[in-house]
């Protein structure tokens, strides 16, 4: 009896030390950058950040704006520069879906559909081949490698109390999973364009929007402010802090800076609380609009 309760004793300790590992992990892949460990980086010739240049991101607007006709016919696209406003919030949501379009798009087929049963106006909805978003070449492409990223982030959010996207057992179902198949299965799991979109919008926010980081980007933005060095600059800054944001395609990072950029860092923090809130954070509660 002694002795099988020295069993059970040491498997319980031996989960703890696996949990407590994990977590650890899950903590340097997600945490934020501070100017120490930027500092380390630049001494010891690691990249700090400076990926993304002005042609990169005049790339990623021309494909950005190539979607917006694609998807929503020959209107034009709001132009993102700081200062420029929205002119309401299908103009926002529209940028924001192509967001989730960008990151699907390698493994995904366009679909027509009717722009009525549309949230946002599309004519196209995006549907997985499921052939290639299971292959394993998939999961090692920059596109897996984004979804990978943003699931060890949302687990980190998870641990620090965030709210994620999908439900929370659903995450836990994820990493249950061996690591090649995880990323084809988020993928599977947010599903829509929508739902991917403010995945990536709710690990945005968890980043940029404390305090700290928050009045930094401020000043970066505000130092380049009415250029289109503003856009490199706050590209440049999401990478110092989300490393993953440099797999990235210019079309995805373009849509992201633009956001904050034209919202400006405290109207972009001020809009996406209350913009987050409004939808589910459970699958099996879908709006029929998010696809769209």
């Amino acid at each position: 009896m002694a002795k099988a309760k020295k069993r059970i004793a040491a498997r319980k300790e031996s989960s703890k030390r696996r949990k407590a590992s994990a977590k650890s992990a899950r903590k340097k892949t997600a945490t934020r950058a501070t100017p120490a460990s930027r500092k380390k980086a630049q001494r010891s010739g690691e990249p700090t950040g400076e990926k993304f240049n002005e042609d990169l991101i005049r790339t990623g607007l021309q494909e950005l704006a190539e979607f917006y006709e694609h998807d929503y016919g020959p209107s034009a696209m709001p132009e993102l520069r700081p200062g420029a406003g929205f002119a309401g919030d299908r103009e926002i949501e529209r940028l924001g879906r192509l967001i989730g379009v960008v990151l699907k798009k390698p493994v995904a087929k366009a679909v027509k559909i009717d722009p009525a049963v549309s949230s946002t106006g599309s004519r196209y909805g995006y549907e997985f081949v499921l052939q290639e978003l299971e292959a394993p070449e998939f999961a090692r492409s920059d596109h897996g490698q984004i979804y990978a990223a943003l699931l060890e982030q949302t687990k980190f959010m998870m641990d620090e109390g965030v709210a994620p996207e999908i439900a929370g057992q659903i995450i836990e179902k994820i990493y249950a999973l061996s690591p090649d198949k995880r990323a084809a299965e988020l993928a599977k799991e947010l599903a829509y364009e929508g739902r991917t979109f403010r995945a990536i919008l709710r690990a945005v926010r968890f980043v940029i929007c404390n305090t700290s980081v928050r009045n930094a980007l401020a000043v970066v933005v505000a130092a380049q402010a009415g250029t289109p060095a503003a856009a490199v600059a706050a590209a440049n800054f999401l990478v110092v802090h989300m490393p993953w944001v440099a797999l990235c395609p210019p079309a995805l990072v373009a849509a992201v800076v633009g956001l904050i950029t034209v919202m400006g860092v405290e109207g972009f923090c001020a809009w996406s609380g209350p913009y987050l809130q409004k939808f589910s954070k459970t699958v099996d509660q879908t709006g029929a609009g998010d696809n769209c």
